[in-house]
């Protein structure tokens, strides 16, 4: 018998990403991740443009939609941006770490 399997990754997956902010709140924002290629994501996290990008575009170089109240779009990324110091450093963090822990076979 054959189990046939797919090579090809789906084009996005989720996880819940923690983003810390003051006085020990806790955010958990599940995020629905735009898969990157190995290459790909080498250029995205070093590549031209990689120094100086806003942490708005940060995340939505990343994300392609979240599980918010407010709808996904440049004003409402800002806007958690603003609030939640630490989000842009929380969602790429966790989006580079699922795509090579991903790599390592889980």
């Amino acid at each position: 018998m054959t189990i046939k399997v797919s090579i090809i990754p789906n084009p996005t997956f989720k996880k819940t990403v923690k983003i810390p902010g003051a006085g020990g709140a806790v955010l958990e924002l599940e995020c629905e991740f735009i898969h990157r290629r190995a290459v790909d994501l080498e250029k995205w996290v070093a590549g031209d443009g990689a120094e100086g990008r806003s942490d708005t575009d940060t995340v939505l170089g990343c994300v392609k939609s979240w599980s918010a109240e407010q709808e996904f779009n440049r004003e409402n990324v800002e806007a958690l941006c603003e609030g939640w110091s630490q989000a842009a450093i929380a969602i790429s963090a966790t989006y580079v770490i699922e795509l090579k822990h991903a790599r390592l076979g889980n």
